[in-house]
C-alpha cells in the first residue's frame, strides 16, 4: 500500500539567503579587470610599452582555465563546497591587497594578478557547483540567469570604482577596490550554508508495511490453476 508523505519543504529563508550568497559569489567574475583604468600609469612608472602592462589581465586568464580544472577534481572529492568558495574569495584578496604594500617590482604585481585569475576563476565555476547542490530544482534556472547580470555588476563595480580611485590618488591605490572582495567573503561566510539542506521535491513514499508481492503472484496463480482444474473434471 502506498500513501502520500511530503518531503519536508525547505525553509524560503534558506533559499533566499543561499541564493543571494551564490550570486554574490558570481560577482567575483571580471575581478581580475579592475587594474584596466590604471594600464597608461602602470606603463609609465615602469617604462613599459601598452602590450606588456596588458598582460596584468591576459595572463589571468590561464589561470582561470586552470581553476576550472582544479575546481572540477576538488568538487568530486569530499571537500567542503563552502571551504572551497571562501578559500577562491581569499585567494582575490590576497593578490588584490598584495600590491598595496609591494608595487615596485613589475613581476610581482604579475604575480598577483595570476592570484586574482585563479581565485576568479574559481569563484565563476563554484557559483555554478552551488546553484546545483545548494538550492532546489525550482530556483536554479532563474538563479542561474542572474549570475550573468551580478557578473556584470561586479565588474562594473571593479573596473569604475578601481578608475575613480587611480583617478584621485595614483594607480597604486586602484588596488584599494579589492576592498569590495572583502564583502563578498563576509557575505559568503553569512549567507552560504556549511552543508546542503535538502533539495528534491515533494514526493511520495512507500508505507512501512511491505507487500509480499511474491504470495499474491502465487495465490492468484493457485486460485487460477484452481478454476481450471474445476473446469476441466466438469468436461470428464
Amino acid at each position: 500500500m502506498e500513501t502520500a508523505k511530503s518531503m519536508p519543504v525547505l525553509n524560503k529563508a534558506y533559499v533566499s539567503k543561499t541564493r543571494i550568497g551564490v550570486l554574490a559569489v558570481s560577482s567575483m567574475g571580471m575581478a581580475a579587470l579592475a587594474i584596466t583604468p590604471s594600464y597608461a600609469a602602470i606603463a609609465a612608472n615602469f617604462s613599459l610599452s601598452n602590450t606588456s602592462v596588458q598582460m596584468l589581465t591576459s595572463l589571468p586568464n590561464l589561470f582561470m582555465m586552470l581553476a576550472g580544472l582544479l575546481i572540477g577534481k576538488l568538487t568530486a572529492t569530499k571537500l567542503n563546497l563552502k571551504t572551497l568558495t571562501l578559500s577562491a574569495v581569499v585567494l582575490v584578496i590576497i593578490g588584490g591587497f598584495l600590491p598595496l604594500a609591494f608595487h615596485t617590482n613589475f613581476i610581482f604585481l604579475l604575480f598577483c594578478s595570476c592570484l586574482v585569475g585563479l581565485g576568479q576563476g574559481a569563484c565563476t565555476n563554484l557559483s555554478q557547483v552551488l546553484i546545483s547542490q545548494m538550492l532546489p530544482e525550482t530556483e536554479r534556472q532563474s538563479t542561474m540567469g542572474l549570475t550573468t547580470t551580478f557578473t556584470n555588476l561586479g565588474g562594473i563595480v571593479f573596473i569604475m570604482g578601481g578608475g575613480q580611485l587611480a583617478a584621485n590618488s595614483g594607480w597604486v591605490n586602484n588596488y584599494w577596490i579589492y576592498l569590495f572582495s572583502l564583502l563578498i567573503l563576509i557575505v559568503v561566510i553569512t549567507l552560504v550554508p556549511m552543508h546542503p539542506a535538502a533539495t528534491r521535491q515533494p514526493c511520495l513514499e512507500i508505507s512501512k508495511t511491505p507487500v509480499n508481492r511474491s504470495s499474491s503472484i502465487n495465490t492468484s496463480f493457485i486460485a487460477h490453476f484452481g478454476d481450471s482444474a474445476h473446469y476441466c473434471s466438469t468436461m470428464f
